[in-house]
């Protein structure tokens, strides 16, 4: 019951803090925050194994299963069309930070670019 009322204060504060963070800047979508939420629930359901619903098959004290189970989950969310590998940075390249445009902001790490 405690995981449950953590979770769920756990979404509550991060709904808060982006519908705050959303009405200060007006062109923010809600429904993102809402999936944003929805993926920290799924994460958080399979990483305790449902709750204890889903039965442990692999054993051990560290929790290997629901950590490749939430593993698993987010890596067929990224590679779901709509998202895509490239969106939650993973490539096959590294990109220069040059075109990331964080040398306006950053000179350290540009330096040697």
């Amino acid at each position: 019951m405690n995981a449950i009322l953590a979770i769920a204060a756990i979404i509550f504060l991060l709904l808060l803090t982006g519908g705050l963070l959303s009405v200060a800047d007006r062109q923010s979508r809600p429904r993102w925050l809402l999936f944003a939420a929805a993926l920290v629930l799924l994460d958080d359901f399979l990483l305790t194994g449902g709750y204890g619903i889903i039965p442990d098959l692999v054993g051990g004290h560290w929790n290997w299963q629901g950590k490749l189970l939430a593993l698993a989950a987010m890596a067929v969310v990224a590679a779901h069309p709509a998202i895509g590998w490239r969106r939650v940075g993973l490539q096959w390249r590294a990109m220069p930070c040059r075109d990331l445009g964080l040398c306006r902001h950053v000179r350290w790490p540009c330096a040697a670019v």
